[in-house]
């Protein structure tokens, strides 16, 4: 499973070899949601991958 890997930096999926990109989408989503003390959790269920966003109010 890539799971793991998926915010890692120019990580790009087995399945990703027709899509264009470079693998650094959710590595920098994961940076600057550090930055703003905030989190991402990604997960697949049922077939389905989601992304979840944390956001600390200020």
């Amino acid at each position: 499973m890539e799971l793991p890997q998926i915010s890692e930096s120019f990580h790009r999926g087995a399945s990703a070899d027709k899509a264009q990109g470079n693998g650094l989408g959710l590595f920098n989503c994961k940076r600057l949601m550090s930055l703003m003390d905030g989190e991402v959790y990604a997960e697949i269920e049922s077939g389905c991958f989601s992304i979840t966003l944390v956001v600390r109010l200020a």
